[in-house]
């Protein structure tokens, strides 16, 4: 039997579709890839403890890495213990759900500050109880946050503005107001230490009235000054003082600046390294567009100042009430002189000898003093309302007497004859001025009596001894010439 001839066996295998399959794969691992390189939000995958697989370019630069190696050795689950129990709840419920949305937390960036993200993410298992990791996308909502916190503290501001008006309006004038707004501004904007001063315009400098500290850091900050803070005098130059009223609210790093050079550099870097405080902000308070006074706050590094426009509002409703209160001081100060001025006005009045009197320019009696009584035998309170012409003995006297006073206004020692209350005449003389009404017209008559007859008793008596005295010498010529 003759051997068989080698044969030779050919298999083919139709590999196109494979190819189509791998090369599909590829594409479609690179359509990944790209995607997964290229989205502008993170993307991770870590496992349940806390140990980051593999993260996107965007979750690098959120988290601030240069490359995903570098995150992945640094690992920042690994020996963050906040994160590690952030990363326990957040595995603990995504085994519990298996997947969420919208879950926010805060992470750790490479230099350690604190960062805001959003997490959407689901939970990938091989069987129960087995899972392998966690995947899903990272978004910095930082920017968003602190937006929203900026909205809930100007929120916030914008109520306590709202209760500050309403206890603006409440208060009396019998209240301390300066010491109310300082007590108020530290309370608004969550300074160290809040300090009211007011403005003087004569001596162009302000003086702290009322500070708003703790009392343990106060007695500090006066250690560091050597003297009390309200001996503290700011000088205000003329180019301060148009900032300080055209721009109302102002920020200045140092004390020194803060207080225009009253307080000395030193000073003023040792009491800021005591408060921890890196800037200070004034706000003045205007009234009718002249400084009355303002408020220094003290700011902690890195404590969020309220918006201008808060603080501006601030302002505006504290000076109406600090000018309502120098309105109401101003106007007790006025009632206070008049109420003294009356006083005297009365003590006069009620005391002089002379008649003090008022006419209508009827002539009707509307004022006596009460030297009424001495003078005519009548109460001022029995003559008011009579008409003065009744008390002239010659009634000529008093149509000239107002004749020369609408002429003239003013009269001065005019000599007339008045009835006493018993029927005999009173030579007395009258200073009179006629008062007139803002459109010029005669309006009433004031005017004071004297009386003058002993005045004119002792001017008789003279002339009688004049007359005696010329006719003794006219005849003591006559015996001298006939001699």
């Amino acid at each position: 039997m003759k051997d068989k001839e080698p044969t030779e066996e050919l298999v083919v295998v139709d590999i196109s579709r494979y190819k189509k399959i791998k090369n599909a794969l590829k594409d479609s691992e690179v359509r990944y890839r790209s995607l997964f390189e290229n989205m502008p939000i993170g993307i991770f995958r870590f496992s349940a403890d806390g140990k980051i697989l593999d993260a996107n370019p965007a979750l690098q630069k959120i988290l601030g890495y240069a490359a995903s190696a570098e995150l992945e050795r640094k690992n920042p689950g690994k020996n963050d213990k906040n994160l590690l129990k952030i990363l326990s709840e957040f595995c603990a419920k995504i085994e519990s759900q298996n997947e969420f949305r919208s879950f926010d937390l805060t992470w750790r960036k490479k230099d350690n500050t604190p960062l805001s993200i959003r997490v959407n993410a689901r939970m990938v298992s091989a069987g129960a109880n087995n899972v392998l990791f966690c995947e899903g996308t990272v978004e910095d909502i930082s920017e968003r946050k602190q937006a929203e916190e900026a909205l809930a503290r100007q929120n916030d501001a914008l109520s306590k503005l709202n209760q500050f008006s309403i206890e603006l309006s409440m208060l009396s004038s019998a209240d301390n107001l300066e010491a109310f707004i300082t007590k108020r501004i530290k309370e608004f904007t969550g300074a160290v230490a809040a300090i009211f001063s007011e403005y003087n315009p004569e001596s162009r400098t302000t003086t702290p009235q009322h500070i708003e500290m703790e009392p343990r850091l106060l007695g500090k900050v006066v250690g560091l000054l050597s003297k009390q803070v309200e001996r503290i005098h700011s000088v205000v130059s003329d180019e301060m003082y148009r900032e300080i009223t055209t721009e109302i609210i102002g920020i200045r790093k140092t004390l020194h600046e803060a207080s225009f050079g009253a307080v000395s550099r030193p000073a003023g870097a040792a009491i800021q390294a005591l408060l921890k405080v890196d800037r200070f902000i004034g706000v003045a308070y205007l009234i009718d567009g002249e400084l009355y006074g303002t408020s220094l706050l003290a700011m902690r590094k890195g404590q969020p100042d309220l918006p201008k426009e808060i603080l501006e509002n601030f302002s505006f409703l504290a000076a109406v009430s600090l000018k309502r209160k120098q309105a109401e001081s101003q106007r007790e100060a006025a009632l206070e002189a008049l109420r003294e001025s009356e006083e005297k006005f009365r003590s006069i009045f009620n005391n002089i000898v002379d008649l003090y009197y008022q006419t209508d320019m009827q002539g009707l009696i509307t004022n006596l003093s009460p030297s009424c009584f001495v003078l005519s035998g009548w109460k001022p309170e029995e003559l008011i309302g009579c008409q003065v012409l009744d008390f002239y003995t010659d009634r000529k006297q008093r149509k000239a007497l107002l004749k020369k006073l609408l002429r003239e206004d003013a009269v001065s020692d005019y000599e007339i004859t008045l009835l006493h209350r018993d029927g005999k005449h009173i030579a007395v003389s009258v200073s009179s001025h006629l008062i007139r009404n803002e459109q010029g017209n005669p309006k009433y008559v004031e005017g004071i009596i004297r009386d003058i007859s002993e005045r004119k008793r002792a001017e008789s008596q003279r002339e009688a001894a004049l007359e005696a005295l010329r006719e003794s010498e006219e005849k003591f010529r006559s015996i001298f010439n006939n001699i």
